[in-house]
This record gives C-alpha cells, sequence and structure tokens, in this order.
C-alpha cells in the first residue's frame, strides 16, 4: 500500500513497483484521515508511506500501527531528510528511509531487503553471521557490489550448474528459500557477469517468462 500525497510521485513508485516479480499494490491512498482505517481492512504486507500528508503526520501513523502491533512493514519515502524525523522513523521501526528524490535502483534494493525479511520470518533456520549481516544490510569488504552476498551468489550459480533445463526467478527463489525479487536480482548480476544467459519462455498469453542458463 503507499500513503503519498502526490499523485504523480505514487503512479511512478507504483509503476517502479509493478516491475518487480511477487510485488501487487493494493492501494493508493492520499490523506491521513482514515488510512489507519484502511490499513486495517486491506491488511497490506508492506506500506510505503510519507511525512508529509495533506492532512496529517506520516510518522504519527507510524506510531499508531506500532501501537496496534499491526503486522505490516513500513518504508518512509519522504522529502523530510532532518535528523528528527530520521531517528523517529528507524525508532518506531520503519525497515527503510528513502529521501526524495531517489534513484530506482535504491527503491528495489529497499523492497528487496523487504523482500528478504518476509522469507527469513516464515521460515525457521539458524543464521551464519554472513547471512545475517545481509538481511540487516551489512555490506562487508568484498569485490561484489552491495547487495550481492558471495555465498548467495554461489548457491545460485550452483543450483543453476546441477539443472539440465533454464530456471527462472521462481523456481530458484523455491529451491534455495530466498524470495523472488532477491533470486531474480542475483540472476541479473550474473548476467552482467557474462555468466548467464537469459532465456524468455513464451506461453499462451502474457508477457514471457524470463529463464536463466548458465554459459
Amino acid at each position: 500500500m503507499l500513503i503519498e500525497d502526490d499523485a504523480n510521485v505514487a503512479q511512478i513508485n507504483a509503476g517502479l513497483i509493478a516491475e518487480l516479480p511477487g510485488y501487487q499494490v493494493v492501494s493508493i491512498h492520499e490523506r491521513y484521515a482514515h488510512a489507519l482505517d484502511l490499513i486495517r481492512l486491506v491488511k497490506p504486507d508492506l506500506l510505503l508511506l510519507d511525512v508529509y500528508l495533506m492532512d496529517g503526520d506520516g510518522l504519527k501513523l507510524l506510531h499508531d500501527l506500532r501501537a496496534e502491533l499491526l503486522p505490516v512493514e513500513v518504508i518512509m519515502i519522504t522529502a523530510a531528510n532532518d535528523t528528527r524525523t530520521v531517528q523517529q522513523a528507524l525508532h518506531a521501526g520503519a525497515l527503510d528511509f528513502l529521501i526524495k528524490p531517489f534513484s530506482p535502483q535504491r527503491l528495489r534494493a529497499a523492497l528487496t531487503r523487504f523482500s528478504d525479511r518476509m522469507v527469513t520470518r516464515d521460515q525457521e533456520h539458524n543464521f551464519s553471521q554472513r547471512k545475517l549481516d545481509a538481511l540487516l544490510g551489512f555490506a562487508p569488504g568484498e569485490h561484489l557490489p552491495k547487495g550481492i552476498d558471495g555465498e548467495t551468489l554461489a548457491e545460485v550459480l550452483g543450483a543453476l550448474r546441477a539443472s539440465a533445463q533454464p530456471m527462472s526467478a521462481e523456481d530458484i527463489s523455491q529451491q534455495l528459500g530466498l524470495s523472488r525479487v532477491t533470486a531474480w536480482r542475483y540472476l541479473e548480476f550474473l548476467i552482467t557477469r557474462q555468466q548467464v544467459s537469459p532465456h524468455p519462455v513464451y506461453g499462451a498469453v502474457g508477457r514471457p517468462t524470463k529463464k536463466y542458463q548458465l554459459k
């Protein structure tokens, strides 16, 4: 769900979200009034929340969500960049804080972090320090770009090597217990390293499914 008082910004963000597998924008709302009732009704997994709304304060809405223990993750998307606002949002449990204007890549990174948290929430397992660092956004000094973990990259490569057929992001996510967005990000990264080739698979209707195969 998006709560954003600028309709143009809301539509741009909704379009970026729609490009990622596994996401659906269920509602776009411009005002503070009735926002809490709408969240109770729709029960979104993720809320993209502005601070400066036409009729209220997004930070107060965030505090209200936490006071009611509503199980929704929140990413703040706002022009507010003062220390007090950032600290209040993080103290209230915001998953991420994006300052307008931000790049599409930064929004995708925030959504990927959310997807990773959703996967780990639904699984019972023990963490290695490396996997926990990746979940918390800590990037150790490696020769990989931020957001690409060496251990996970090796697991994705191993799955591709073991498969006789090209694999989709959905295939990788199910096999390795990753979110579809994370699997897609690693597969696209392997394309940039020229280790993987994309293979569109056309069905009867709709857009083709993108599959990946080691070169």
